[in-house]
């Protein structure tokens, strides 16, 4: 195992003193040398820059908010095969900051194709009823577990049109409409959305919402039995990450440097 040394500096040592009658003035350590400032994902403490997101809004801000994670994943699922053909490796950053706007020629065609089809689907407009419903507070992990339900859909939605206009060479189920013979399942949790009093925020709760979201990751990756590169990728790691970056268009991205006035003691 590594061993590191922490150098722990007081804030007079970097940013200096000034002269007295009696002492000399003492430069401080930042000048002309650069401090780090690291992003939250390399902070040693996991809790460290947490934020407790929730959405909440009527049927127009979640429809939109549909078809912004439709939106991303057909953007991503082009950037896979744009990926293939160039030999250059996946950002790790999903384009989150786009809107349909910034689209042209057949990207635009395919989209409006796909968001047509995303908007008269009785299975998602159930869902944005739902999740309007008094416009409650719906938390992080509760939202991950309709979106991975559901992905297997927004997938279907993605690639068949995509498909269609030879935009990638991924297959899709044969019946886009159902991919997984699931309308049951989905009617069931569009019933507990809409008799959620919003209180099942506890352990068991979030460890039950974990569950069903594993398993329904593990089932849905067998809709598409291909090779082609980044098709599992999408399927099963997509909806945390999309939940994980999308805070971007809410905060700034953010670093952070550490100055303690004293330094703690650390005991072995």
């Amino acid at each position: 195992m590594d061993r590191h040394l922490y150098r722990f500096r007081t804030a007079d040592r970097l940013l200096g003193k000034d002269a007295t009658e009696t002492k000399e003035a003492v430069p401080g350590e930042l000048e002309k040398l650069e401090i780090y400032f690291a992003p939250p994902e390399q902070l040693n403490d996991p809790l460290e820059g947490y934020k407790e997101i929730y959405w909440a809004g009527d049927e127009i801000v979640w429809a939109n908010f549909f078809r912004h994670y439709l939106l991303i994943l057909a953007l991503r699922s082009w950037e896979i095969d744009d990926a293939v053909m160039s030999g250059v490796p996946l950002p790790n950053e999903l384009p989150i900051g786009q809107y349909p706007a910034n689209l042209r020629g057949v990207y635009l065609f395919a989209f409006q194709e796909m968001d047509y089809l995303l908007q008269s689907s009785e299975i998602f407009q159930g869902y944005i009823k739902a999740l309007s419903k008094a416009e409650r507070k719906h938390y992080k992990p509760q939202l991950l577990l309709y979106l991975s339900s559901l992905h297997t859909r927004f997938l279907t939605i993605v690639l068949s049109v995509s498909y269609k206009y030879e935009l990638t060479g991924a297959h899709h189920p044969e019946n886009p409409g159902d991919p997984l013979g699931d309308s049951d399942f989905h009617l069931k949790i569009i019933s507990n959305i809409e008799a959620d009093d919003g209180q099942h925020r506890d352990f068991e709760s979030y460890r039950q919402i974990a569950v069903t979201t594993s398993a329904f990751s593990i089932k849905a990756a067998h809709v598409w039995i291909n090779d082609h590169y980044g098709v599992y990728d999408l399927i099963t790691a997509f909806a945390p990450r999309y939940l994980d970056q999308i805070d971007q268009l809410m905060h700034p991205k953010w670093y952070v440097a550490c100055f303690m006035k004293e330094c703690p003691e650390f005991i072995e």
